[in-house]
């Protein structure tokens, strides 16, 4: 079925026509403080017709789609009807699970969308080239380095000088950075792209949109840890505002949804005016949005209700990538190690600056728990969440709010917990989009899978394996290994080995691997997400004797190549003041 065309999306595709090129006049600064020239005008229906053709991988004139499959790691594409709606996805290749992918456009010059893809392990960044029939060629290698890149946009020709660049963010000083294309699959000098703003470490997401309002200029969506959406203007130098062009967590809806994944999506539906697609946290469902951002008002808008294009999706990853907030509770974009101390206050540690700051304490209500472990975001609101566990068995949720966890009524999720060993959370295990429990019982040693229903709830156990009583310390770290599936480490009892469980993403697991021995008297093992900001997942191991605290340096092997006792890298006390870590 055809999608309604509004009056107010007509007028932005009339509008189009009618705007004459805008000379940017943007002076870049270079990452060693050279200026470039500045660039020069831009057709604005060059630019609409450019973001649709960025998605069409078949060269029918028609917006498709790609995502990466989680339960296999295939790529799959998904051909555009013309009427936004989507053929079946056919699978173009496994191996996916470790990549980021972004749909660039055109980045070798030969008329043909390409694929933009981001290898986690390596950091190595790769074009794609497309052949016009959905599929892709040999890889072109487009540089190195990139995990230590927060987000990256979908390209544009933001410096019009016909080949289309990159918007990224950096971890090292959370900038907005733009990468010149060089027509070749390649990039070249690296520009700072905003000079005035310099809190980009707020940005889950950015995604380039297109030109929406007829102004010749590629707008940029912006998802921040607040839920919000920011739309700027992406000229060769942007400004993020946050007063007018703000749109809510459910795109300018006015309504409670949140979405896990945002992405462009061309004109899907044919209408003239480019799309962006997201996922329902809650749901799974695809919806179909349109978003505009206003040059002369500086002003975001909805410009149509969203449409449910498909369901099922809370198990792919779109073409855009996103920063783990697993363990941001606080939403600074730094990880945050989650404790109690021994007067029963739990607070947060985090790295800034060579020390380690506290945060203001979430209360005296942790005193009587047993158990503290990361939730992840469970209840679908874009939130990290918290577990804890009482003396009765009782099990809590705490959701977060963007700020601490706790600042929200606590959930009782189930009873009968204190039979457990352990219990573990955070991570998806079946790859369906949400937030998972692993848990193993003291009794018998049998491991269970609670499946998490992405509003605060779980569902139905299942029992996953047997004899995980002659393991300790079982710890959900992420994807330890980069194969786009989350991992378990645990420490054997008999020997104080730390071994590595890869996951498979269906409820199964690889044999395990040493990882190091010499674990003795060393407890609370727990996840942190990427500490030193490489790219891979780190976690910590805490000395009950003296509260030492070693932090194990993640090497995206499902191992790790280095430690460093916290106290000798940040100048502090032994920890001998936390008594429980999550």
């Amino acid at each position: 079925m055809r999608i309604p065309e509004s009056p107010r999306r007509g007028a932005a595709t009339r509008r189009a026509a009618a705007v004459a090129a805008l000379a940017l006049g943007a002076v870049f600064l270079s990452a060693a403080g050279a200026q470039a020239a500045d660039p020069g005008g831009v057709d604005a229906a060059a630019q609409t017709a450019a973001a649709s053709a960025s998605n069409d991988f078949n060269s029918d004139g028609r917006a498709d789609l790609l995502a990466v499959r989680k339960s296999d790691g295939n790529l799959v594409f998904y051909a555009g009807n013309g009427g936004g709606t989507l053929a079946a996805g056919v699978s173009r290749g496994a191996g996916w699970g470790g990549m980021d992918i972004v749909t660039p456009g055109d980045l070798t010059g030969d008329g043909r969308a390409d694929l933009l893809a981001r290898d986690t392990r390596t950091g190595a960044l790769y074009t794609y080239p497309g052949d016009g029939t959905g599929r892709f060629g040999a890889r072109i290698a487009a540089g190195t380095g990139w995990n230590g890149i927060s987000v990256i946009a979908s390209a544009g020709d933001f410096n019009n000088d016909g080949h289309l660049d990159l918007y990224a963010v950096r971890k090292a000083d959370w900038r907005l950075y733009m990468y010149a294309g060089r027509g070749d699959g390649t990039f070249g000098t690296r520009y700072l792209a905003d000079e005035q703003y310099r809190g980009w470490d707020d940005a889950e997401t950015i995604i380039t949109v297109g030109s929406t309002d007829g102004w010749p200029r590629d707008e940029i969506l912006v998802r921040e840890t607040t839920g919000e959406y920011v739309m700027v203007s992406g000229g060769g130098r942007t400004w993020k505002e946050n007063v007018t062009s703000v749109l809510d967590g459910s795109l300018g809806q006015g309504t409670a949804e949140r979405y896990s994944q945002v992405a462009p999506a061309g004109d899907l539906d044919g209408d003239g005016v480019p799309d962006v697609v997201a996922i329902d946290s809650r749901t799974g469902e695809l919806e179909l949005h349109t978003v505009s951002f206003d040059e002369q008002e500086g002003t975001a808008t909805a410009l149509r209700d969203p449409v449910v294009i498909a369901t099922g999706w809370g198990g792919q990853r779109l073409a855009s990538t996103d920063t783990d907030r697993t363990y941001d509770y606080d939403g600074n974009a730094v990880d945050e190690i989650v404790y109690r101390s021994t007067d029963g206050l739990v607070s947060t540690q985090q790295p800034q600056a060579g020390s380690w700051w506290g945060s203001d304490s979430w209360g005296t209500g942790f005193r009587s728990m047993t158990l503290l472990e990361t939730a992840g975001d469970f209840t679908g609101d874009g939130f990290p969440d918290l577990f804890a566990r009482d003396s009765s068995g009782n099990l809590y949720l705490y959701p977060g709010d963007g700020h601490i966890a706790g600042a929200v009524a606590r959930i009782k999720v189930g009873t009968g917990w204190n039979s457990m060993s352990a219990i573990v959370g955070g991570q998806d295990f079946n790859g369906d989009g949400r937030t998972d429990v692993v848990a193993s019982q003291a009794s018998t040693g049998d491991l269970y899978f609670y499946p998490g229903n992405g509003t605060g709830g779980l569902g139905s156990r299942v029992k996953i394996g047997t004899g995980w009583n002659s393991m300790r310390q079982l710890t959900a770290v992420g994807d330890l290994d980069h194969d786009g599936r989350d991992d378990l480490i645990a420490v054997r009892t008999a020997d104080n080995c730390l071994y590595f469980y890869g996951g498979n993403g269906n409820l199964t697991f690889k044999s395990r691997t040493l990882i190091a021995c010499g674990f003795a008297g060393w407890e609370n093992l727990a996840s942190v997400g990427d500490l030193d900001l490489d790219g891979h997942a780190d976690w910590v191991a805490r000395r009950t004797s003296d509260g030492r605290t070693n932090l194990y340096y993640g090497n995206g092997r499902g191992d790790y190549d280095s430690f460093t006792p916290i106290s000798a890298a940040w100048g502090d006390e032994e920890w001998s003041w936390m008594n429980l870590l999550a």
